[in-house]
């Protein structure tokens, strides 16, 4: 059997892409800040704590090296680098996985006014499974967020609440793994631009790990 469900289309412009005053962009951040808390507080089938969580991430990782192997930069030093971080200070000890959207971003946000009320639309769906809740902030963490850091308030004051410490390290460890694939793909690609920021973005990213 094939599982499927079916939405109704959705009003309104991409949030990345609409040309929004500051006031809407950051109502826009709050409202899906509040919606992405909802959607995390659902209960789900496979949802729950997952202590099997670092292993399969780790076998992820070493999947990523091995599929991109050649690619400058991705190289046995690297992959020594990733896989100690993770699996150093237990972060993914108690991971808990929930109802996530798994591509939670400006992009895939609509904007709708409707008489003189502003509502947020969330479209493309097809990536949602079980995960930790930080995976559908890990692109805004390192691309948004970096350029925008009020914008990370506004999210946050929706969801109601900052990431904990633990949860905060489980991102940026999280990051660290998603920017091996995204070299890889752009490379393979020649995405030269995406390359060059998400080449940024590690080199970034191993500065605070080892700060």
């Amino acid at each position: 059997e094939l599982d499927a469900m079916i939405f109704e289309a959705a009003p309104g412009e991409i949030v990345e892409e609409a040309e929004l005053s500051s006031e809407e962009l950051h109502a826009a951040y709050q409202m899906a800040g509040a919606f992405a808390a909802a959607l995390h507080a659902l209960p789900c089938d496979g949802c729950g704590a997952a202590p099997g969580y670092e292993q399969k991430l780790l076998e992820q990782i070493e999947g990523w090296f091995e599929l991109y192997e050649g690619v400058p930069g991705l190289d046995d030093e690297l992959r020594r680098f990733v896989l100690d971080a993770v699996s150093d200070g237990g972060a993914f000890r108690d991971a808990v996985l929930v109802p996530t959207h798994m591509d939670y971003s400006p992009r895939n946000w609509l904007l709708h006014r409707e008489d003189g009320a502003l509502w947020l639309h969330v479209i493309d769906w097809e990536r949602a499974r079980p995960e930790l809740w930080v995976q559908d902030v890990a692109r805004m963490a390192e691309d948004h967020w970096q350029r925008d850091p009020a914008l990370r308030e506004a999210f946050f004051l929706g969801y109601g609440r900052e990431p904990l410490e633990i949860e905060a390290r489980q991102l940026k460890l999280l990051s660290l793994a998603n920017i091996v694939p995204t070299i890889g793909w752009a490379r393979a690609r020649e995405d030269h631009r995406f390359e060059a920021w998400a080449r940024e973005v590690l080199v970034r990213l191993r500065e605070e790990l080892v700060s």
